[in-house]
């Protein structure tokens, strides 16, 4: 969901693509919608889901690099794997507030994507945290931060 302040009255955008397209007119309805959210500043990401497999398949690599996301808040329940945490740290601009859900980490969750995670967070101005039941991974974030 994306807001848009306009007018002083605020508008939210709810941009419901397919995850995985069926055939070359939803890649290039994909492609374009990317390429426009890309260019734009929002204030509030609630939830949005990116999948950046699709992503690298749709851009060349010289064209990737100048894909980003900016924004002042995003909102994400749920951080689910090692390429979803390096799409955050290489696409995602953040200049307010991340807020996450880290109930999902357990103790199969790889020292590596914990390090990722970590650089992702120390580019962040502001984080909250929301039910975190791994003590012993937020004092680890405590340390270095």
């Amino acid at each position: 969901m994306l807001e848009s302040d306009h007018n002083n009255f605020k508008t939210f955008f709810l941009l419901n693509l397919p995850i995985i397209p069926k055939n070359i007119e939803e890649i290039k309805i994909i492609r374009c919608w990317i390429e426009k959210i890309s260019l734009c500043y929002f204030n509030y990401f609630f939830n949005s889901i990116f999948n950046p497999k699709l992503i690298q398949l749709i851009f060349e690599n010289e064209e990737i690099n100048k894909i980003t996301f900016n924004g002042g808040i995003f909102n994400y329940s749920n951080i689910i794997n090692e390429s979803i945490l390096l799409f955050y740290l290489n696409r995602l601009v953040i200049n307010e507030l991340f807020w996450v859900n880290l109930s999902f980490i357990d103790n199969t969750f790889k020292q590596q994507s914990i390090n990722i995670l970590f650089k992702f967070l120390l580019k962040i101005p502001l984080i909250i945290i929301d039910n975190s039941s791994n003590s012993a991974l937020c004092k680890m974030m405590l340390n270095v931060i």
